[in-house]
């Protein structure tokens, strides 16, 4: 009896061994060597479970790495698979070249691969230590920036040195270079007194401005908590209060008093309206 070959869509196939038995990385590699190949050169063994219904004897790895060539190219649908007849003496013998063919090693016997292998270890072995022979020695790791601190470091002590010997009287310097330094020197002091002048005279306005902001609250809580609701609307209306609002606004300013801070005020006027009367309120 004849063995029956053909293409086989992996739609109709299924193995009963594991996909994680395999490196995915094995099977990315032989997925590649099929589509450049058109196919796997080592059909798959299945043998039928149903009309359209394959399952894998023999052949797993091939069978996953079939798959993994069509999630690459799609267009790849169909493999090479032999399927086993049915017929008992043709199926064992079919079991019994899968058994001597795919565990046979590639080359000689196994004493022959032994022994290449250990020619492989020694050659190895070899190799590496004439490699550590001609490798050079990689410099020691330098740390510029360590080296730079150290630099600067280095100059300002050498400045901190200079400033600290040069005399503090000019006599024994010549007198057009004494004359320029001296100038140098006064222009300096000046300059750091403006500078002392400008920054006191800034602190003194701030601190004025701040004075002045505390008090204009403190004197817009007060009012609001005194004065009548005429002379509230009148107050509302200079500073630019709308028309509309002016009634309202001093009626619920009556309704709510008195008021101990500015959130107390909030109860009865907008934030917009209080920044408002704020700004002009004397």
């Amino acid at each position: 009896m004849m063995l029956l070959t053909r293409l086989l869509e992996t739609i109709y196939i299924s193995s009963p061994a594991s996909r994680s038995e395999f490196s995915e990385s094995d099977l990315e590699k032989l997925a590649n060597l099929i589509l450049n190949a058109s196919g796997v050169i080592n059909p798959i063994v299945v043998k039928q479970v149903a009309p359209l219904s394959f399952t894998v004897v023999e052949g797993h790895f091939e069978f996953y790495a079939s798959l993994k060539a069509k999630e690459i190219n799609p267009t790849f649908e169909e493999i090479q698979v032999l399927i086993l007849t049915g017929d008992s003496q043709t199926d064992e013998s079919i079991s019994e070249q899968i058994k001597l063919l795919r565990n046979k090693p590639s080359n000689g016997s196994s004493k022959d691969n032994d022994e290449y292998k250990n020619l492989e270890k020694l050659l190895l072995d070899r190799f590496s230590q004439l490699e550590a022979k001609i490798t050079p020695p990689q410099p020691p790791y330098i740390d510029l920036s360590r080296i730079e601190q150290l630099l600067v470091s280095h100059q300002q002590s050498i400045i901190a040195s200079l400033n600290k010997d040069i005399p503090t009287d000019t006599v024994y310097l010549p007198d057009r270079i004494a004359e320029q330094l001296q100038r140098q020197i006064n222009t300096l002091e000046v300059f750091h007194e403006d500078n002392v002048k400008t920054i006191r005279h800034l602190k003194a306005e701030l601190q004025n401005a701040n004075k002045k902001t505390i008090d204009r609250i403190e004197k817009f809580i007060d009012d609001l908590n005194k004065l009548s609701l005429e002379e509230l609307k009148t107050k509302f209306d200079r500073y630019g209060i709308q028309k509309k609002s002016i009634a309202s606004s001093a009626n619920k300013v009556i309704n709510l008093r008195p008021f101990t801070s500015l959130i107390d005020i909030k109860k009865a006027l907008s934030d917009a309206t209080i920044v408002k009367l704020l700004n002009q309120w004397e």
